[in-house]
């Protein structure tokens, strides 16, 4: 495929490890970060997730401000994309296994990421106990998770182009994020498969 040969380009010898990290960025009621969820994420997840560490972080482009020892949260597409956010960010957190990573997937595949109705099935569906997410929302708890999300976005070296976003094992490469977002389970299968330095330039690895 048109891919393999790109990376081939790009890869040189290093020793692999797995499972592989894969870290996704995106944000609750971006068309994008809902397409990639249905059309990529959780189709590869369904065939490969026991052999990868999925890590999601509802930020995406949202900006965090500290007013009066307040943070102010805003969010691209306003405050239900921001409840839509923390709705996730406390179902993350409050989740067992993977019934958090389940939570998100549910929210984003829903015809609204933002219906408290839609985001309270998704919680009975996943066992979360649905009091126990509007205990975070309101004590504060759900935006100490977004703050540390968004930090974590506005940290990541490059500085992410465009949301989606994936890092895999905590690197981020503007183009392995754009293979990743059409073609996420083989890229990581390509990976995985030999010994691939895929962060680093070829004068930095043996």
């Amino acid at each position: 495929m048109w891919f393999l040969l790109a990376l081939s380009a790009l890869f040189v010898s290093a020793n692999g490890a797995s499972p592989m990290t894969v870290s996704v960025y995106y944000e609750s009621l971006g068309p994008y970060s809902q397409d990639f969820f249905e059309v990529q994420l959780i189709p590869a997840y369904s065939e490969i997730g026991d052999k990868i560490k999925l890590e999601l972080l509802p930020s995406g482009n949202s900006d965090v401000d500290l007013v009066d020892g307040k943070y102010i949260i805003t969010c691209p597409r306003g405050e239900p994309e921001c409840y839509g956010n923390r709705v996730q960010a406390c179902a993350l957190d409050l989740g067992v296994g993977n019934s958090g990573i389940e939570f998100a997937m549910c929210a984003m595949t829903s015809s609204d990421p933002s219906s408290p109705t839609i985001l309270k099935q998704c919680a009975i569906d996943q066992k979360i106990d649905w009091d126990q997410i509007e205990n975070c929302l309101h004590s504060g708890k759900a935006d100490n998770l977004l703050v540390e999300y968004a930090n974590r976005t506005y940290s990541v070296t490059p500085s992410i182009n465009g949301i989606p976003a994936i890092a895999l094992d905590n690197h981020y490469v503007e183009s392995i994020t754009e293979i990743a977002l059409t073609n996420l389970q083989e890229i990581i299968e390509f990976i995985q498969s030999g010994d691939a330095c895929y962060w680093c330039e070829p004068k930095e690895c043996n």
